[in-house]
């Protein structure tokens, strides 16, 4: 599947509200549900407006898999049940966007991480993935939009 529109940017410091969890990666897309389901019925309820689409940040590689499932909010906040508050550091991150169904997005970060190693830098910690396209509004998953991020060293 296509990844496109790669380029290097540069973040300020930011806030996600997040629902931290574990899984496969077969359970990943029942469990981003409810992580979503979670932290945008916190959001409404408090009157915080979502900065981002969904999103996804991995804290490890390997199975099984380490998240924090959310979005970003303009200010940090008091954990309320399960979901918290963290901040992002400032930086510069390699992006690209991945165009079809997320049981492709693999190859998209391997063709991101080719892409860092061909611009001779380095990539630290871990991915972000943001969820530009709402399924339940886009039902055909060849037009999915996935913005895919990497920390830069």
């Amino acid at each position: 599947m296509p990844t496109t529109n790669f380029s290097i940017e540069s973040r300020p410091a930011s806030h996600a509200a997040v629902v931290r969890a574990t899984g496969t990666r077969s359970e990943l897309s029942e469990m981003f549900g409810q992580c979503f389901g979670q932290v945008f019925g916190m959001l409404a309820q408090k009157g915080i407006q979502p900065l981002s689409a969904p999103l996804v940040q991995y804290l490890n590689t390997d199975e099984p898999l380490q998240f924090e499932a959310g979005a970003m909010v303009a200010a940090p906040f008091a954990p309320d049940g399960n979901v918290v508050g963290i901040s992002l550091p400032a930086g510069e991150f390699a992006t690209a966007t991945y165009s079809g169904p997320y049981d492709g997005i693999t190859e998209a970060h391997m063709a991101m991480q080719a892409w860092i190693a061909d611009q001779g830098r380095a990539w630290q910690g871990t991915s972000i993935e943001e969820y530009i396209t709402d399924p339940g509004e886009v039902p055909d998953p060849k037009d999915w939009q996935t913005k895919i991020s990497y920390p830069l060293a």
